[in-house]
């Protein structure tokens, strides 16, 4: 895996991070040898960063109301296909949208795999399934050709909100409340809550402003925080520098088509 430089590592702050770029490569080539205990670890990290999407990908999928039964398929999954025959091992360095097809392709295989089985054993009744015998009755083409656009819309559903997690988390660190209430109440609840966005007076009364002006500029701040938050992020499911910026244009792309 070739990175950039550290002198050439710049977040959207302009401030040198020697911890901002960090993909998630580094992780699966560690988890490719579950032998060492560095490889348990990055498994478990990859993990736990795809396990929200995956699963809502199956709910949505599979029609299944309750978590639970994705939430099954899904540790059965990790098990069996990921630890027992490490399949992360198999994978090379590719764009990140690349590698989550990767994952969501294997996973759909596996769960359908253990639906043809189940059924075949007559283990339970399988309900909630768009019409399993026509699932099942499609040929390979199908199970090589999943759709990715559930599954993409959780990923960006998540990494917006983890920018956001780091973002008010950075704010209340550093003293600067303001700057997360001005982008609370200008940008974040309009957008994901269709509140009202607060006016600039009040929210010179609010934080202590001195002017609406100084309002206006510390949402100009906040923007580039978020920015470079959201960068951050997006850096690790990138496979190289290069691709932060082509990710971060899907994850725009993806958010946009889901309305």
């Amino acid at each position: 895996m070739r990175e950039r430089p550290e002198s050439a590592r710049m977040p959207a702050s302009g401030t040198t991070d020697r911890n901002f770029f960090t993909t998630p490569w580094s992780l699966v080539l560690a988890a490719g040898s579950l032998d060492s205990e560095n490889g348990r670890k990055a498994l478990g990290e990859l993990v736990q960063r795809y396990e929200p999407a995956l699963i809502y990908y199956l709910r949505k999928k599979f029609s299944w109301e309750e978590p639970e039964r994705a939430k099954e398929l899904f540790d059965a999954f990790v098990a069996k296909v990921l630890v027992e025959k490490e399949l992360v091992g198999q994978a090379r360095p590719m764009a990140g949208h690349q590698f989550r097809q990767f994952l969501l392709t294997a996973l759909h295989r596996f769960v359908v795999s253990e639906l043809r089985r189940e059924r075949a054993q007559k283990r339970r009744p399988i309900d909630g399934v768009e019409s399993l015998d026509e699932l099942l009755e499609k040929g390979g083409e199908w199970l090589g050709s999943v759709s990715p656009v559930d599954f993409d819309l959780a990923w960006a559903r998540n990494v917006v909100g983890e920018a956001l997690r780091r973002m008010e988390q950075d704010c209340t660190a550093s003293g600067r409340a303001d700057i997360w209430g001005v982008f609370e109440h200008r940008l974040r609840r309009p957008i994901l809550e269709g509140a009202e966005g607060m006016p600039y007076e009040e929210l010179v009364v609010r934080f202590g402003l001195r002017s609406p002006t100084q309002a206006h500029n510390t949402l100009v701040t906040a923007k580039r925080k978020f920015e470079h938050f959201l960068r951050e992020v997006i850096s690790e499911y990138a496979a190289d520098w290069s691709s932060v910026e082509v990710e971060l244009r899907e994850l725009q792309v993806i958010l946009a088509h889901s309305g």
